[in-house]
């Protein structure tokens, strides 16, 4: 018997039976190699890509919108700015006399509405309108320059001024009831603004953030939608003008610059650690002031100092702040200085729950001897949009009966609202 074409046929018949068996076991790299090779052979673009996805997805039929070239601004966003809105509600619980304006125990103390957006690839412009229960008020409103060279920047309008750091963020916003008693007693119940130019530059020649920013302004505009006490702060303006439409002194272009407010403000920024922070700030101001029929400088100082912890592993259960400042005002003509300064601390719980506490220290100007106070405060805040504070105030006179203050409050947000001033 001829053996040969039999185990010719054998061989065969065992080799197709282990042809799958071996390319089951092909090495992971040739498959790359092959797929690899396949796709180099068939790359798209992508635009081609875009086109084939939206025909598999039924859409083959609608063109894809054009994408708005790099630095330029869609009509969407020309035409249609960010608007926000934060409520404020004031619920006065002092066990012996309401202390909020003209006795009231409810209060809606103010409905601030944003409009922010891009004009154009080189500006950008914000709007703050203060609704109190009497009128309607511009508290900011100012163009910022977003391509200027060299870490410069610039704003054009009405703003809160870079003195010190608490008067950059609006009292709806302040991680304390309201604006410490130094504010409120040299500035304004709502904060230090101007209308005029401010310069800024930052940097970093110490190896670490350093801000320089200067304003020329017109000075300090007190906010008098009705009360009384904003009439009265009104003579401590900080405001080459003079009271009751007494006409102004008249004089060249640099002497009438020179009288009206500048400021310059030095601020740096230092990382201790992954978990905290430290910054340093320095503040002057200077202006003409009208009063009583006589012209003097009056000259503010400031220094302010910020401590965060935040560690990343608990950042959204546990921090802490630590913020101070000090405050000297020269009045300059009369010879006479006054001080007042705060300090401010803030420990998180939770997640949710927040604690603070704050004293007030300051020399009044229309007063003798000192004031002091403080305040303590619980917060609860549901999400970043809302927050619901009890917060407990004393202010004790040198002379004079002290003042203690319970005020239940809430703040609601609507919309895209600008990140706070860190």
């Amino acid at each position: 018997m001829n053996h040969v074409p039999t185990t010719v046929v054998v061989v065969l018949l065992v080799a197709a039976a282990m042809a799958p068996a071996v390319r089951a076991q092909e090495p992971e790299a040739a498959k790359d190699t092959t797929a690899a090779g396949e796709l180099a052979d068939t790359t798209e673009s992508l635009e081609a890509i875009e086109a084939r996805l939206l025909g598999e997805l039924g859409a083959g039929d609608s063109a894809a919108p054009a994408a708005t070239p790099a630095g330029e601004t869609g009509a969407a966003g020309s035409l249609n700015p960010d608007l926000s809105l934060i409520a404020e509600l004031l619920v006065d619980l002092s066990p012996e006399e309401a202390t909020l304006d003209d006795g009231e125990r409810y209060q809606l103390r103010e409905v601030e509405v944003g409009i922010q957006g891009a004009v154009d690839p080189y500006f950008r412009y914000d709007a703050f309108l203060g609704i109190h229960g009497d009128g309607i008020e511009v508290e900011e409103a100012y163009a910022t320059t977003l391509s200027l060279p060299a870490n410069l920047q610039a704003r054009l309008g009405k703003f809160l001024v870079p003195f010190g750091k608490v008067n950059l963020t609006h009292r709806p916003e302040l991680p304390m009831f309201d604006y410490p008693l130094v504010h409120r007693e040299f500035f304004d119940e709502e904060g230090f603004s101007s209308t005029g130019l401010w310069g800024s530059w930052i940097g970093a020649p110490l190896g670490f953030y350093q801000e320089l920013s200067i304003v020329g302004a017109e000075g300090m505009e007190a906010h008098a939608h009705g009360a009384e006490e904003h009439a009265e702060e009104e003579a401590h303006a900080l405001s080459p003008t003079q009271e009751d439409g007494e006409e102004d002194h008249g004089g060249s272009l640099g002497e009438d610059l020179g009288d009206r407010l500048w400021l310059a403000h030095w601020k740096s920024s230092l990382d201790l650690s992954p978990a905290s922070n430290l910054e340093l700030g320095a503040s002057w101001a200077t202006a003409i002031v009208e009063e009583e029929e006589a012209r003097a400088r009056t000259n503010l100082y400031g220094l302010d100092v910020t401590f965060r912890w935040k560690p990343p592993q608990f950042s959204k259960y546990r921090s802490a702040m630590l913020q101070a400042e000090a405050i000297w005002r020269d009045e300059a003509g009369i010879g006479e200085t006054h001080a007042g300064g705060f300090a401010y601390v803030q420990w998180q719980l939770s997640r949710r729950w927040y604690v603070g506490a704050r004293g007030d220290w300051v020399e009044p100007l229309e007063e003798a001897g000192t004031l002091g106070g403080g305040q303590l405060l619980v917060k609860w805040f549901p999400t970043e949009f809302s927050q619901l504070r009890l917060a407990y105030e004393r202010q004790d006179p040198e002379e004079g009966e002290a003042l203690d203050r319970l005020i239940f409050q809430t703040t609601f947000a609507l919309g895209p609202h600008r990140p706070h001033a860190y």
